[in-house]
Formats: structure tokens, C-alpha cells, sequence
């Protein structure tokens, strides 16, 4: 009887940890926090040290997210539009509305450079901003809001 107990506090013992692993944050879950609830994951796996994962979305848009394995931090985010463009009800982006959506991914961000640009006859804004001493680049699509890339400096 004392085997049995010993034997169920041990398998209670294992459970309990591997639940407590199953709730852990994961590169995956970091890169699900930055694609619509609707982005079917396509494939993953390691590039450069950094987490790489594809997703897709109904609508035909595609996701490259790149997560630090360790940090959990998001790294880099493109998207694809391939075609696809979604709609922005409110027209247009201003410049100010583009500053300040690159603004809110970062904490103590300033934008150092900013500049409006074409790209495959669509208007997009591109610039870079520091934050905490790290730079990013980032790229938003006009017409749409959509943030199409945002890169971490290494």
C-alpha cells in the first residue's frame, strides 16, 4: 500500500510539472500574439538563432514572425499581402496616425527617421525609431494601417 501511494504521489508529482511546462510562454505563443486569431500556423522552425514561423490568413495575407528563442521577444514581423488588400474604413493614414501606430509597439520609442515612399503603386511609410537603446525598422502600408514589416536591429 505504501508503494501504491509512493507510485500515485509521484505520478500527481509529474503531472503537476508537466502541466506547469505546458503553461510556459513558448517562441509560438510570442509569435501568435502578433498575427490575427485567424492565421493558421504553416510552418516553423530555426533561422540565425531566431525562431522563424509562417502564417497564413484566410484572406490570403501571409505572416513571417521571428521570435528570440530565449527572450520570447518578437524580433521581426513581415507580411505579405499577395494581392490581398484589406480594407480600412476610415480612408487613409496620416502621417501622424502612422508615427503613432509605430510608437505603440515599443515602450520610450522615438522616431529618428520617416519618410513617405511608393511601393508596387501603393503609398506606404517607412521609418526607424530607438527604443531602450535598440532600433527598429518598420514599414506601413498607407491605404490599409496594416504594419507590413517591423525588424529589430541585432
Amino acid at each position: 500500500m505504501k508503494r501504491l501511494t509512493a507510485l500515485f504521489m509521484i505520478i500527481a508529482l509529474l503531472a503537476a510539472a508537466f502541466g506547469a511546462l505546458a503553461e510556459q510562454p513558448s517562441a509560438e505563443t510570442a509569435a501568435r500574439s502578433v498575427v490575427p486569431e485567424n492565421a493558421e500556423l504553416l510552418r516553423n522552425g530555426k533561422d540565425d538563432g531566431l525562431m522563424e514561423y509562417h502564417f497564413s490568413t484566410p484572406d490570403g495575407i501571409g505572416w513571417k514572425v521571428e521570435v528570440h528563442p530565449e527572450t520570447l521577444e518578437v524580433w521581426k514581423v513581415e507580411i505579405r499581402l499577395n494581392g490581398a488588400v484589406p480594407a480600412r474604413t476610415a480612408g487613409a493614414l496620416t502621417v501622424d496616425e502612422a508615427k503613432t501606430l509605430a510608437l505603440s509597439k515599443v515602450a520610450n520609442g522615438r522616431i529618428v527617421e520617416f519618410e513617405t515612399d511608393r511601393d508596387d503603386g501603393r503609398r506606404e511609410y517607412e521609418g526607424e525609431l530607438i527604443a531602450e537603446g535598440v532600433k527598429y525598422d518598420f514599414t506601413i502600408d498607407a491605404e490599409t494601417g496594416l504594419l507590413i514589416d517591423w525588424e529589430r536591429e541585432r
